[in-house]
Protein backbone atom coordinates (compact mmCIF):
# COMPACT_ATOMS: atom_id res chain seq x y z
CA UNK A 1 0.00 0.00 0.00
CA UNK A 2 2.76 2.24 0.65
CA UNK A 3 4.27 1.94 -2.39
CA UNK A 4 1.00 2.96 -4.52
CA UNK A 5 0.90 6.32 -2.30
CA UNK A 6 4.59 6.70 -2.97
CA UNK A 7 3.68 6.15 -6.64
CA UNK A 8 0.82 8.50 -6.53
CA UNK A 9 2.65 11.24 -4.69
CA UNK A 10 5.22 11.05 -7.36
CA UNK A 11 2.95 12.05 -10.41
CA UNK A 12 0.83 14.66 -8.14
CA UNK A 13 4.27 16.49 -8.52
CA UNK A 14 5.19 15.30 -11.79
CA UNK A 15 5.83 18.13 -14.57
CA UNK A 16 4.62 18.02 -18.48
CA UNK A 17 7.12 16.51 -21.08
CA UNK A 18 7.14 12.97 -23.05
CA UNK A 19 10.52 11.82 -23.17
CA UNK A 20 11.80 8.80 -21.12
CA UNK A 21 13.95 9.29 -18.20
CA UNK A 22 15.75 7.36 -15.40
CA UNK A 23 15.67 7.78 -12.03
CA UNK A 24 15.76 6.01 -8.64
CA UNK A 25 13.68 6.35 -5.47
CA UNK A 26 15.24 4.92 -2.13
CA UNK A 27 13.21 3.89 0.91
CA UNK A 28 13.32 4.18 4.43
CA UNK A 29 14.53 0.56 4.89
CA UNK A 30 17.38 1.44 2.41
CA UNK A 31 16.00 -0.40 -0.53
CA UNK A 32 16.16 1.34 -3.32
CA UNK A 33 13.87 0.97 -6.62
CA UNK A 34 14.96 2.38 -10.69
CA UNK A 35 12.43 3.33 -12.88
CA UNK A 36 11.96 4.93 -16.19
CA UNK A 37 9.40 7.85 -16.59
CA UNK A 38 8.11 10.13 -18.85
CA UNK A 39 7.58 13.07 -15.87
CA UNK A 40 9.70 14.38 -13.96
CA UNK A 41 8.73 15.33 -10.33
CA UNK A 42 9.75 19.37 -9.71
CA UNK A 43 5.36 21.05 -10.12
CA UNK A 44 2.21 19.95 -10.04
CA UNK A 45 0.79 18.77 -13.24
CA UNK A 46 -3.10 18.90 -13.38
CA UNK A 47 -3.53 17.42 -16.78
CA UNK A 48 -2.49 14.08 -15.71
CA UNK A 49 -5.34 11.79 -15.53
CA UNK A 50 -4.03 8.49 -16.56
CA UNK A 51 -0.93 6.31 -15.71
CA UNK A 52 0.58 3.59 -17.13
CA UNK A 53 2.95 1.21 -15.20
CA UNK A 54 4.22 -1.58 -17.57
CA UNK A 55 6.12 -4.37 -15.52
CA UNK A 56 9.02 -6.34 -17.12
CA UNK A 57 9.45 -10.16 -17.63
CA UNK A 58 12.58 -12.20 -16.37
CA UNK A 59 14.66 -10.73 -19.14
CA UNK A 60 14.38 -7.48 -16.83
CA UNK A 61 14.29 -5.14 -19.84
CA UNK A 62 12.45 -2.19 -18.13
CA UNK A 63 14.26 0.26 -20.83
CA UNK A 64 12.73 -1.62 -23.39
CA UNK A 65 9.29 -1.84 -21.90
CA UNK A 66 9.46 1.97 -21.31
CA UNK A 67 10.18 2.41 -24.92
CA UNK A 68 7.28 0.60 -26.15
CA UNK A 69 4.82 2.25 -24.17
CA UNK A 70 6.10 5.73 -25.05
CA UNK A 71 5.68 4.66 -28.83
CA UNK A 72 2.23 3.37 -28.22
CA UNK A 73 1.16 6.42 -25.82
CA UNK A 74 2.67 8.92 -28.91
CA UNK A 75 0.00 7.57 -30.98
CA UNK A 76 -2.83 8.20 -29.03
CA UNK A 77 -5.10 10.78 -27.89
CA UNK A 78 -4.03 10.73 -24.43
CA UNK A 79 -0.55 11.63 -24.62
CA UNK A 80 -0.34 15.19 -22.78
CA UNK A 81 -2.85 13.32 -19.95
CA UNK A 82 -0.89 10.43 -19.48
CA UNK A 83 2.46 9.42 -17.78
CA UNK A 84 4.33 6.25 -17.52
CA UNK A 85 6.85 4.75 -15.17
CA UNK A 86 8.38 1.45 -15.54
CA UNK A 87 10.06 0.07 -12.39
CA UNK A 88 13.27 -1.89 -13.11
CA UNK A 89 12.82 -5.00 -10.71
CA UNK A 90 16.18 -7.68 -10.17
CA UNK A 91 19.52 -5.26 -10.64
Amino acid sequence: MRLIVLILAFFALATPGLAMDRGSVTFSNGAKLDYYRTHAAGSVNNAIRHLVVPIHGTNRNAGDYATYAERALKQTAYRSQTAIWVPQFGE
